[in-house]
């Protein structure tokens, strides 16, 4: 048996915990359970800096009754003010289900009464582990005592008299919310992350900015259990309304977390894009979200998408690093369960220190694991292996995001049987416009999302994808060299002829000749918002203004309030931006990160860089309060940013 006193010397904070023990029984309806033991504080690790999280634990002999299971806790601190109770059930857990109501509290050594449910403690015997939050710690130096007793009968359990220096507890902070948008319908996942959040209970309030009309909405939360991150439902918000997202954490003396950017949520109906700060999912030279080490060829990596992307999700947006490979290659990102497509989403050469990223939109099958992507690395001679990253950018929910009809998704491939594919033969010359066949789209597709590969490029050169009602302009889908295969990203507008036929141009402004394949990776809907631009628009150009973007600095750009063409973005129109960034010759290697304004800066590379090379990838990147930034890591870099249209 326990010894009835001790004296504990809190060091640093921490939350109490009150083993509970006695031989005096505690009485539920008409049958008698014995409880053993005393009570004991110790320090609970998971909550620095505050005291006010308290464990209650108690040991029966025999059943607590399943009809009357009421706890009374009851704290007496001298000289006081002591423990202050919440009143909130959403406080107390009890063999870790949240109790079905709470009375009392609200006063300084006030009592509170917790009613369980009875399956919580109904058994022959066994512990009770009650973990209770209070609103106020007792004054440093305090002795306090703590009495547990049944509601039923009022009999008390024996206490235990304990000495500690209560410390405030430490406001939470919040340092990150994603998404970064949600449809205002709610019932999308939230990801919080920050520091002293409970890891028993927290609430979190969506708290209207900049109006007094729309409502503010609350969510309580379980706790996270290693007090940094917790996650949410959105409840119902208001349409084209941004809301700070707080934390309150229920601990002793703390106030709910300060505002910041980086809390901010905006709700937009019919949002069928959900735009995330990006979020890296993989990298094997860590081992990091799967095994460690580089993938070799014929072989397959799987990783887990994070969990702020719902089960529900129909698509993903990633973006697919290959890093130092080991020879020639290429890579295709695809749904775990299903079967690699015979298409390329990254195409990689050895240089020794390289990295190649390219973005990329996942169709997710309900039917397939749809919780995990897979690489494959493809197969030939001299093929290399290759390690890899992939970040998360984004998810599609509903029907606005389709899987093309075909297995490989290949609309088009210039080469010489067997390869050939689609309606043209090359290699294509330069400085001519040709038009792609798309077949089997599906009705009501706007656009199309595909990668585009050079093959065997005679010359240097950029390949444009475009509308076949526009014509080429200065943003090149693909750059390429002599020697390397170099495949893209893009999402391009679908344009029909007389009798329905879809189609897109390529372009290539090169003087020699250059084989092209092109991958439908999937379709955007009627049902989608994004709005494509007849006329993508430079947003940043640090040449212009501002210089190299050096690291720790990171630069604005300004997505609304502008006109692209004949679109005009106006004031909280974009949730998020199709955007093509590029470093231009820098002197060093490092690499450019785009996410949202007010957003930590992200662990995820939208693209690499290295001395004396201008590199290009397209990307979709959250836009917080109408602008996105663009942060280096490395050497510093110019760069640009051109905006092909947004959601």
């Amino acid at each position: 048996m326990l010894q009835n006193t001790k004296t504990l010397r809190r060091v640093g904070g921490g939350a109490a915990v009150v083993t509970v023990a006695g031989l005096l029984p505690l009485f539920a309806a008409s049958a008698a359970s014995a409880v053993t033991g005393s009570p004991q504080f110790t320090v609970d690790p998971l909550a620095p800096g505050a005291i006010s999280r308290t464990t209650v634990v108690f040991t029966t002999t025999t059943a607590i009754s399943s009809t009357n299971n009421t706890i009374t806790i009851k704290p007496t601190t001298t000289p006081g003010p002591g423990f202050m109770f919440s009143s909130s059930a959403n406080a107390y857990t009890v063999n870790g289900v949240v109790a079905t109501s709470a009375t009392g509290g609200g006063a300084a050594d006030a009592p509170v009464v917790i009613t369980v449910s009875p399956s919580t403690v109904a058994a022959a015997g066994g512990t009770v582990t009650v973990v209770a939050n209070a609103t106020t710690n007792p004054t440093a130096g305090s002795t306090t005592s703590v009495t547990v007793a049944t509601i039923a009968d009022g009999t008390s359990l024996n206490s235990n008299t304990q000495t500690f220096n209560a410390t405030a507890g430490t406001a939470p902070t919040v340092t990150q919310v994603n998404p970064v948008a949600v449809p205002s319908a709610g019932g999308t996942p939230v990801t919080i992350t920050g520091s002293n959040f409970s890891t028993t209970g927290n609430t979190v309030t969506f708290q209207p900015i900049g109006t007094t009309t729309a409502p503010v909405a609350t969510v309580a939360n379980a706790g996270s259990g290693d007090g940094t991150t917790i996650t949410v439902t959105s409840p119902p918000l208001t349409n084209n309304t941004s809301y700070d997202v707080t934390v309150s954490n229920g601990m002793a003396n703390t106030a709910t977390s300060a505002t910041s950017a980086a809390d901010q949520l905006r709700a937009k109906d019919n949002l069928a894009f959900i735009p995330l700060v990006p979020t890296r999912a993989l990298d094997t030279r860590s081992g990091f979200g799967g095994p460690r080490g580089k993938v070799q060829p014929g072989q397959s990596v799987t990783f887990t998408l994070p969990p702020v992307v719902p089960a529900g999700a129909t698509g993903v947006a990633v973006n697919v690093t290959s890093i130092t490979p080991t020879g020639p290659g290429n890579a295709v990102v695809f749904q775990s369960g299903g079967t690699a497509p015979a298409t390329s989403s990254v195409n990689f050469v050895p240089t020794g220190t390289d990295a190649t990223g390219n973005f990329a939109l996942v169709p997710l099958n309900a039917g397939q694991n749809t919780a995990s992507l897979t690489i494959r690395v493809g197969t030939g001679t001299g093929a290399g292996a290759s390690d890899f990253t992939a970040d998360v950018t984004g998810y599609f929910t509903g029907t606005s995001f389709t899987a093309p009809a075909n297995a490989t998704g290949r609309v088009l491939d210039t080469r010489p049987a067997p390869n050939r594919t689609g309606n043209l033969q090359g290699p294509l010359v330069g400085r001519a416009t040709f038009p792609v066949a798309l077949t089997n789209v599906p009705t009501g597709a706007t656009a199309v999302a595909l990668n585009s590969t050079a093959i065997n490029p005679t010359q240097v050169g950029n390949l444009q994808v475009f509308p076949t009602s526009g014509a080429p302009g200065d943003i090149a889908t693909v750059q390429y060299v002599p020697g390397l295969d170099t495949g893209s990203f893009s999402v391009v507008p679908i344009t029909r002829d007389g009798s329905g036929n879809a189609s897109v141009n390529i372009y290539s402004d090169s003087s020699g000749t250059v084989n092209v394949a092109i991958d439908v990776t999937g379709y955007l809907t009627s049902g989608n918002t994004f709005t494509p631009f007849n006329k993508p628009g430079r947003v940043l150009d640090t040449r212009q203004a501002g210089g190299p973007i050096t690291p720790g600095a990171p630069r604005s750009a300004n997505v609304e309030g502008r006109s692209f063409g004949t679109t005009a973005v106006a004031s909280g129109q974009a949730t998020s931006a199709l955007v093509s960034v590029a470093s231009v010759l820098p002197k060093g290697v490092g690499n450019l990160r785009g996410f949202p304004t007010g957003s930590p800066v992200p662990n995820a590379a939208t693209i690499n860089y290295f001395p004396n090379q201008s590199r290009e990838n397209f990307a979709i990147v959250a836009v917080r309060n109408g602008s996105l930034d663009l942060a280096a890591d490395g050497v510093p870099s110019d760069a640009t940013v051109d905006v092909l249209g947004i959601f």
